[in-house]
């Protein structure tokens, strides 16, 4: 994956917060924090999907 830059990282995390706030959800910063690590490279997409099946979330 080609890496972002983190400025755009949280200003597509602003935005992600901002589109669910106006339909009434909330991220938490466990959330956020595993979004970033993704959209960094740290994680692969297959780990996100673990880590959504194991926490329920």
């Amino acid at each position: 994956m080609k890496r972002i830059p983190d400025e755009k990282i949280e200003l597509m995390l602003g935005n992600v917060r901002a589109t669910l706030g106006i339909e009434g959800l909330l991220i938490s910063e466990e959330e956020t924090k595993i979004l970033r690590q993704y959209l960094k490279g740290e994680l692969t997409e297959e780990q996100v999907l673990e880590i959504i099946r194991t926490t329920g979330k």
